[in-house]
């Protein structure tokens, strides 16, 4: 976990919160890791981390996400913490954050979800697009309409390094829950 000067912003508190939920988030799932590698250790079994891992995922005794920000961190690759940090920090402050000027720093958040998400089929990714949906059905009406417009900018033009199936999909959805289109007007020239 590292907070640089930028994640603290003292005339806003609740940029600050959602940085601070984010990085916790890390600190969570590294948390897991050691955890679960700890009782791998104590099994004393013979299989790799991985393999037990995935054994133990097998019998429900952890969950996918456990499974894969565990596996990842024993790899060194630390994709799903990278997917599910950012959206926490999203579900858990975008609804307290001021829309307005500087707005888009709110939303931060959902771009770095956008940048961890996977196939659309991957049962986390799914996770993930659900949450959001679910969440989205609580939101005032201008946090809504600021989603709504975020969600629309990026499904038409996603910013390097982003999915493009995120924002397609959550466009899709959101749009299938409000009964709203999202196809584009036709033009009378």
């Amino acid at each position: 976990m590292i907070i640089g000067p930028g994640a603290v912003i003292e005339d806003s508190p609740e940029y600050t919160a959602q940085v601070r939920t984010h990085e916790m988030t890390h600190v969570a799932h590294f948390r897991r890791g050691i955890e679960l590698w700890d009782a791998w250790l104590a099994a004393g079994h013979p299989a790799t981390f991985v393999a037990w891992l995935e054994r133990q995922h097998d019998r429900h005794r952890v969950n996918e996400a456990d499974l894969r920000t565990s596996r990842e961190l024993a790899t060194g690759q630390l994709l799903t913490t990278e997917l599910l940090a950012p959206l926490e920090a999203f579900l858990g402050h975008y609804h307290a954050l001021p829309v307005g000027a500087g707005h888009e720093e709110s939303l931060h958040q959902l771009t770095l979800v956008a940048r961890g998400f996977g196939a659309r089929d991957d049962p986390v990714s799914i996770d993930v697009s659900r949450r959001i949906i679910d969440y989205a059905a609580t939101l005032d009406a201008p946090h809504r309409a600021a989603l709504d417009q975020l969600v629309q900018a990026r499904a038409a033009v996603p910013l390097e390094l982003e999915s493009p199936a995120f924002w397609w999909g959550l466009r899709d959805a959101l749009a299938h829950r409000t009964g709203a289109s999202h196809q584009p007007e036709a033009v009378s020239h």
